[in-house]
This record gives structure tokens, C-alpha cells and sequence, in this order.
């Protein structure tokens, strides 16, 4: 059988044929890209927790040290950083 292609809307038909991402969801992913298992995700986990922590303690440390404010900005984002990458651990264990 030879296929011909006519229209720019017939290669639409090999778009969404099985095993190019089709899930039946109506949405296509592409079938190179893994989907990202619960494992890989959790790696990035205490990874995030830490960049966050050491943004706003190192971002503090600059205000501190700009201002002349000792401790105030470096505890109070250092906090915050902890409250944001605590935020984003149980965001991503209720997914």
C-alpha cells in the first residue's frame, strides 16, 4: 500500500496514531519524553530544600552585610527559605 500525501492534514492521522504518545486523554505527549516516575521525583526533593535554604540565608548575608543589620535578614530569609522548601516537599508528596 502507498501512501500519498495531498494535504498538509493528512499527516495528522500518523500524529495520533498508537504509540506516538497517544494516551487516549486527547493529550499527546511526545514518545521520546519519559514521564517521570514518583522515584525520580523524590530526588529533587531535598535538593530543592536546600536551595531555597541557601538562597535566603546567602541573599540575607548580602543584605546584612549591604545594610549593616547583623543577623536580621540572614535568620529571617534563612526561614523563609526553610518555610518555601518545606512548602514544595509537601506539595510534591500529596501529588
Amino acid at each position: 500500500m502507498t501512501t500519498t500525501f495531498h494535504h498538509p492534514t493528512s499527516l495528522l492521522v500518523f500524529a495520533a496514531a498508537p504509540g506516538n504518545g497517544d494516551d487516549g486523554s486527547g493529550t499527546m505527549r511526545p514518545s521520546s519524553a519519559p514521564i517521570p516516575s514518583r522515584p525520580n521525583r523524590a530526588v529533587g526533593g531535598p535538593y530543592l530544600m536546600l536551595a531555597s535554604v541557601l538562597l535566603g540565608v546567602g541573599v540575607g548575608y548580602l543584605l546584612d552585610r549591604n545594610y549593616l543589620t547583623t543577623p536580621r535578614w540572614t535568620v529571617g530569609l534563612g526561614l523563609f527559605g526553610i518555610a518555601v522548601g518545606l512548602y514544595h516537599a509537601v506539595r510534591e508528596a500529596s501529588r
